[in-house]
């Protein structure tokens, strides 16, 4: 792996990250128990993604740095 892959997976968690961060928000503003139930399921999914890549992340660093 490259540090340029690297850096593209990188952008991708930071992008997760602000979307987690929007669902997190929107969970604080609902109103009815069905609105914040599906926040927090999105928020459950979108946690789950982001540490999917933060682990590809996190072995790719390894990779690049074992090669060297």
């Amino acid at each position: 792996m490259t540090i340029q892959e690297l850096k593209q997976i990188h952008n991708q968690l930071a992008d997760q990250i602000t979307v987690l961060n929007a669902l997190s928000a929107q969970w604080s503003r609902s109103i009815t128990i069905d609105e914040r139930m599906k926040a927090a399921a999105d928020m459950e999914n979108q946690s789950n993604m982001l540490r999917i890549v933060a682990e590809r992340l996190a072995t790719g660093t390894r990779e690049l740095y074992e090669e060297a």
